[in-house]
């Protein structure tokens, strides 16, 4: 004895794309149960090619309300097969057309037009094709299979077999189709989930290496601050050096003027005192005179404009280590955002990759604002 299996199950518009990544068997397409031998892979075949891909051709069938904003559109996706003694009694040949009449089927219950896909897929235990097609009528309404109406059901899975199984001898399934239907929501549900995780793990890698930039971002961060602050005690120091020069250079300048007076003025008496110097020879000496004091003032410039420089190279160096400020104070906030990551980084960049050891004995590293 050898039952017709044929179920059905509602797909979402909105999850087409993976639906079509298994049914087709795409590349992206991930076994997690282990159920299928890409060994055999050379036993899937189409039935009803699909003519773009599944969303694609869904776009006709999107439902509007009566202010043209979308709603839900849906797919039904029939599964028929048979117990795997079947199989192995009708042989390859006789199994071709066994899943090309269970197209047909569908092609003459549902519209032609409304089947779009069919594919056998060989490459699992009991070899089955998934039938993917619209439940709408003439005027775009959903029918009562779209809508998994418990009669309508009853009447599918009563037409498939006076249709289909009594044509190949096969018995009337037991389950009914709402019970299957029940199975594979669980099931798409669970594949689903799965697809989440796989997301979740990706971003908790990409988070270890965000955490892994913040360690190395936070130890810039910390050169730079220590780095700014060395540059502002030397520019301090520059600063009052350059106030005290200054002043100096203000104190050699008063004296310069009063060694000017005071020799001019003693040339001058010496020149009352002695009328045999000549006029032109009073000159010359005070010019003599006038030429050192020149030399020791443009001495005392020299290392004015020396300190000038030496004090705008470090203002320099303090306005490129300044650039930093800003990422220095955003590692800031997220060491105070992930406290115990960064710990933990600290730790195993410092340990060889060890994780940090739980415990009142294990070290910490110390906070870099810390007073202690």
């Amino acid at each position: 004895m050898s039952y017709l299996i044929a179920m059905v199950d509602r797909i979402e518009f909105s999850n087409l794309d993976e639906f079509e990544i298994e049914i087709e068997r795409d590349p992206e397409f991930w076994d997690e149960d282990g159920r299928i031998d890409d060994a055999e892979a050379n036993k899937n075949y189409h039935v009803i090619i699909p003519k773009g891909h599944y969303t694609e051709l869904a776009s006709p069938y999107v439902i509007t309300d009566k202010r043209g904003r979308e709603k839900e559109g849906y797919v039904i996706g029939a599964v028929v097969t048979a117990e795997e003694e079947f199989f192995d009694r009708v042989g390859e040949a006789m199994e071709k057309q066994f899943f090309m009449d269970a197209a047909q089927y569908f092609k003459d219950a549902y519209g032609e037009l409304n089947v779009f896909s069919a594919v056998v897929h060989g490459d699992e235990e009991i070899p089955h094709m998934h039938v993917c097609f619209f439940p709408y009528d003439e005027e775009g309404k959903l029918t009562a299979l779209g809508q998994l109406d418990e009669d309508a059901l009853a009447e599918f899975e009563n037409d498939i077999y006076e249709n289909l199984g009594k044509r190949w001898k096969l018995d009337k399934m037991e389950e009914s189709p709402l019970e299957d239907h029940e199975a594979m929501e669980e099931y798409r549900q669970a594949q689903i989930m799965y697809g989440y995780s796989m997301e979740v793990n990706d971003l908790i890698a990409e988070i270890e290496d965000k955490r892994k930039e913040l360690g190395d971002i936070t130890e810039r961060a910390d050169a730079l601050a220590r780095q700014e602050e060395e540059q502002k005690i030397s520019l301090r120091s520059l600063q009052e050096m350059n106030g005290a020069l200054s002043q100096e250079n203000a104190r050699l300048m008063k004296e310069i003027e009063k060694n000017t007076e005071f020799h001019a003025a003693l040339d001058t008496a010496q020149a009352q005192d002695d009328p045999s110097r000549s006029k032109d020879e009073t000159i010359r000496i005070l010019k003599s005179r006038e030429y050192v004091l020149q030399d020791q003032i443009a001495a005392g410039r020299e290392q004015n404009k020396e300190l000038l420089d030496t004090l705008k190279e470090t203002e320099n160096k303090l306005h490129e280590a300044l650039k930093y400020k800003d990422k220095a104070q955003m590692a800031d906030k997220i060491l105070a955002m992930y406290p115990e990551e960064f710990q933990d980084l600290y730790y195993r960049s410092t340990h060889k990759g060890k994780s940090k050891p739980k415990g009142k004995d294990s070290k910490e590293p110390k906070d870099r604002n810390s007073t202690d």
